[in-house]
């Protein structure tokens, strides 16, 4: 018994020491690549704990651990790598299922637009910021679907498997799973009204809704600079979009993701207009 302690005790030490510099080389791969002047979209800080180094450095940990895992261990994950890349045989059946979510968005950014004035540049320049947010849109679907609702939820599965062994699962009782079935995965079920629930404890494993909901936080701690709305909006919208991987394919989630995106630009864009050729805050010549 001592050895094991010793052993799970080296174990532990390795673990902290990989998470460690993956999170320098994220720091550093953020610092290269974003610029400053886009940086707030990750965080406000440079540092090794901001929100951009633990995009990339998660980035990283796929690009290293997935093609490991599937080429050594693919028992293991309870998903083909490419699983989530199909078309939805009706489209139909997906706007029945997303124009809520679609008319939520619009009603979220009226009530942010509407209910207050803009800068009298933003309204001056509205054609070219609509323009911007389209260009925005279509980029953050892509990328934020792709990293979030398939590389970032699958690396996690294993990580959350090998975490839960070492907290007891060793022993037959894992206190991640437990806290995930018998806390966590109850409390988002409820707040999302039983609509996740065969995501949430899909018969595979308790470790693929866990993956979905460890995340989906993440998706929303990057939403942060929008305020106490859009940290709340995107905790649902990340839901919203799980379920639309998951029933009709990755680009379905992509182009539900981008609409719902350019939609609210869209409501913006109107608000703007109507300021500026109605009420008169405009730039002055």
């Amino acid at each position: 018994m001592e050895f094991l302690g010793h052993l799970k005790e080296l174990l532990q030490i390795i673990c902290w020491r990989i998470r460690r510099y993956f999170l320098i080389l994220g720091q550093r791969l953020f610092v290269f690549l974003v610029p400053r002047r886009a940086r707030f979209l990750f965080d406000d800080d440079d540092t090794e704990e901001s929100y951009g180094a633990k995009f990339f450095s998660k980035l990283v940990s796929c690009l290293i651990i997935l093609p490991i895992m599937y080429y050594f261990f693919s028992s293991y994950m309870p998903f083909g790598f490419w699983e989530f890349w199909h078309m939805p045989s009706s489209w139909a059946a997906v706007i029945q299922s997303y124009w809520p979510f679609i008319v939520w968005g619009i009603a979220i950014q009226s009530i942010v637009s509407f209910t207050g004035y803009n800068k009298p540049e933003d309204n001056h320049y509205a054609e070219g910021h609509l323009v911007a947010g389209f260009l925005r849109s279509g980029f953050a679907g892509i990328t934020e679907e792709i990293t979030f609702r398939w590389l970032f939820f699958l690396v996690a599965i294993p990580g959350l498997r090998v975490g839960n062994w070492f907290i007891f699962g060793f022993a037959g009782f894992g206190l991640k799973e437990w806290m995930y079935l018998h806390i966590l995965g109850p409390i988002v079920n409820l707040v999302s009204l039983g609509l996740m629930h065969n995501l949430l404890f899909d018969p595979r494993g308790w470790f693929i809704g866990a993956s979905l909901v460890a995340t989906n936080a993440f998706f929303r701690d990057g939403h942060k600079y929008q305020g106490i709305i859009g940290f709340i909006n995107s905790w649902f919208g990340g839901l919203v979009l799980f379920h639309a991987a998951f029933t009709y394919g990755l680009p379905c989630a992509i182009l539900v993701h981008t609409t719902f995106n350019m939609v609210v630009n869209l409501v913006a864009y109107v608000d703007a207009i109507i300021e500026r050729e109605f009420l008169g805050i405009r730039l002055q010549r």
